[in-house]
């Protein structure tokens, strides 16, 4: 009988506790259930979506003249803002840059940067619209792009094109700072001899050349003695003769 009131009571405590915490359970493992089935739905779809951009990038690589221009469109349509969007774009760009349309090139660029697919694209895209900013004299625009990057791979690129901009403006001070700045970012074992030239030339006074001795101008002295006795010579022949001429 014990027994049997043992399990009973037990039932009435699991009847009691799931009555307490049952619903919350249940909560639980949809939530648990839902989210995993949600994070798989959500990966195939971006995967799915990735594919699907990749294709339409690869017709606009494919693409010539008008129908370049609408695989451009049906890429922006179908996949704003992401990487092959992005890439698209740049190539754009930088055709537009070899045709001296630069101002064309900084609304492209712009576009990057308004709906960036990751740090490292709008990054580039900073430095790329950097440049051209710098070719439309609009260097404070430049700069505060170039201040913005952050990427360690594009770091020392910003830094220098900062360098460039104050040179280019008359701002030897500034354009030292920049200079040094992208030495210490490139790290050891870069290549960084132009960098270290542009340093160097902007440190205040350039270094001068290693004097070379000059030789004094001769200083007016009397002739030697030899070229005033021939002098002398001479004068008395000439007033030999003329003394000889004159007489009767």
């Amino acid at each position: 009988m014990s027994d049997l009131m043992s399990e009973e009571e037990q039932l009435e405590r699991i009847a009691s506790w799931w009555k307490e915490n049952g619903t919350m359970l249940l909560v639980g493992i949809v939530v648990v259930v839902g989210g995993f089935v949600g994070w798989r739905w959500y990966q195939s779809s971006t995967q799915a979506a990735n594919e699907a951009a990749s294709d339409l990038y690869a017709a606009y690589e494919e693409a010539e003249g008008e129908a370049r221009t609408v695989a451009l469109a049906e890429l922006a349509a179908s996949a704003p803002g992401s990487s092959y969007h992005a890439l698209a774009l740049f190539e754009e760009a930088a055709t537009l840059v070899q045709d001296a349309d630069l101002e064309a090139a900084a609304a492209l660029y712009q576009q990057v940067l308004d709906d960036p697919s990751d740090v490292l694209i709008a990054d580039l895209a900073r430095l790329r619209q950097a440049s051209t900013l710098q070719g439309l004299d609009r260097g404070d625009e430049a700069l505060r792009l170039l201040d913005a990057i952050r990427s360690p791979g594009y770091r020392r690129a910003a830094l220098e094109m900062k360098g460039d901009i104050h040179i280019a403006r008359g701002e030897r001070t500034q354009a030292h700072t920049a200079y040094t700045q992208a030495i210490e970012a490139a790290g050891e074992g870069s290549q960084t001899q132009l960098l270290t030239l542009k340093a160097a030339n902007t440190e205040g006074a350039e270094p001068s050349a290693p004097a070379r001795p000059v030789a004094e101008a001769p200083a007016e002295t009397e002739a030697p003695a030899e070229d005033t006795a021939a002098e002398a010579t001479a004068s008395e022949d000439g007033e030999a003769v003329e003394t000889t001429e004159d007489a009767p």
